[in-house]
């Protein structure tokens, strides 16, 4: 949505901040923001010791000197891939440059607007990572294994911009063996998740890291356009009986006065959570089951996991991002004229140099009653009108947070 124009003189190399997408261009933020400035104060990658290129052959990231310029390897080179200003294979260190600088304006950005709008107060936790089944379990305590899949309903609470997580997983069988774990919405025919646990020894209880998934994902949405989940529905956690050999070893899970007579173990304004178990006959191999043959269960068929729900305006962000345009321009031209002035680097001729310091110097020298570039920063920051911390309804007052609540063991 916001781009940097290219140069006319073919002597500059294709800048990376361009494409047909944008309405708008940094160079109207300030005279002095313009590709060929910003070539001139970026670092003299053209006067570094590189090697100069011979026709052998480049892996990705290898840097080269050809005919005085310095070129970086965007892929595998082969030895016909000549150095180039307007290939797609070789590009100049500074299109690197200029594409970090703009990522650090990204980043000042939001943090000054969340700062602002303290949003950074109200943003935390709500459900602290708790493990779902608590207690202890007896050895002698096993379920006979028929062929089913066995785990967990997990429900989230109709709200767009909340994230579960699953940040552990607990098994204890009584044989050591990889259990393979997988995480399905009611969306998708085919799991969104999957763990392949292995357990060291027979009747003792490991837990494992679920941060990084065999394959798939760790985290749960109520709704997510770019993974296709869809609203309103459910995901289950568990395990293939038919992959595990000898048993599971359970706690047995009492409902107390949950309301639920077959029994919620835990939950709470964000997530309510089930043991569940699905026969056999419903299931086809290893995709979604019949979601409506679910039954629920007093077991954990010793499966246990770590669970926490926390704000994610990811989402909310990435829909509003236009909002932030006019802000992104002030705050990326603020950064590049602080190069100007501190930039040792500098190539511009010294009649350049010094009338572009001067300029730049001005805007950070003015007074805040006059119309500078740091004003329409602050100013444009402000203009963000939306309270972030309003904006969604998972987004506590204060910084609040909800209590989960546990059905009695």
């Amino acid at each position: 949505m916001i781009g940097l124009r290219d140069s006319e003189d073919p002597d500059y190399p294709v800048n990376t901040l361009t494409g047909t997408t944008q309405s708008t261009y940094y160079d109207d933020y300030h005279p002095l923001l313009t590709y060929e400035n910003l070539y001139e104060i970026a670092p003299n990658y053209d006067g570094m010791n590189y090697d100069v290129w011979t026709a052998t052959g480049y892996a990705t990231g290898s840097y080269v000197k050809y005919d005085i310029r310095a070129y970086k390897a965007q892929r595998t080179m082969l030895t016909s891939d000549t150095p180039s200003l307007t290939g797609t294979g070789w590009q100049t260190p500074v299109k690197d440059w200029v594409l970090e600088k703009e990522n650090a304006a990204i980043n000042k950005l939001l943090n000054n607007v969340f700062t602002d709008k303290k949003v950074n107060e109200s943003t935390k936790t709500f459900l602290d990572s708790v493990q779902v089944v608590d207690g202890a379990a007896r050895m002698d305590d096993t379920v006979t294994a028929s062929d089913r899949f066995v785990g967990f309903e997990i429900r989230l609470k109709k709200a767009n911009n909340i994230k579960g997580l699953i940040n552990y997983i607990g098994l204890q069988f009584s044989t050591g063996q990889t259990v393979p774990v997988y995480l399905f919405h009611s969306s998708q025919k085919e799991a969104v998740g999957q763990w392949n646990l292995t357990i060291s020894a027979g009747e003792s209880f490991d837990w494992f890291s679920a941060a990084t998934p065999t394959a798939g994902t760790n985290a749960l949405h109520y709704v997510n356009y770019a993974a296709n989940i869809d609203s309103g529905g459910t995901y289950y956690l568990g395990y293939f009986e038919s992959d595990i050999s000898g048993s599971a070893i359970e706690k047995e899970l009492g409902c107390g006065d949950c309301g639920y007579p077959d029994g919620n173990i835990k939950w709470s304004k964000w997530a309510e959570i089930r043991p569940i178990e699905v026969e056999n006959s419903y299931l086809d191999a290893k995709n979604l089951f019949d979601i409506e043959e679910v039954g629920y269960s007093d077991s954990n068929y010793g499966l246990n996991f770590s669970f926490s729900i926390e704000s994610d305006i990811t989402e909310m962000l990435v829909n509003k991002k236009a909002l932030f345009t006019n802000a992104l321009g002030y705050q990326f031209a603020n950064d590049m004229l602080q190069e100007y002035l501190y930039n040792a680097s500098s190539r511009m001729n010294k009649k350049q140099d010094t009338s572009s310091r001067n300029t730049a110097q001005y805007e950070f020298n003015a007074t805040d009653e006059q119309d500078t570039l740091k004003r329409k920063l602050r100013e444009s920051i402000k203009a963000l009108s939306f309270d972030l911390s309003r904006i969604s309804q998972v987004l506590p007052d204060g910084g609040g947070r909800s209590k989960i609540k546990t059905g009695a063991m």
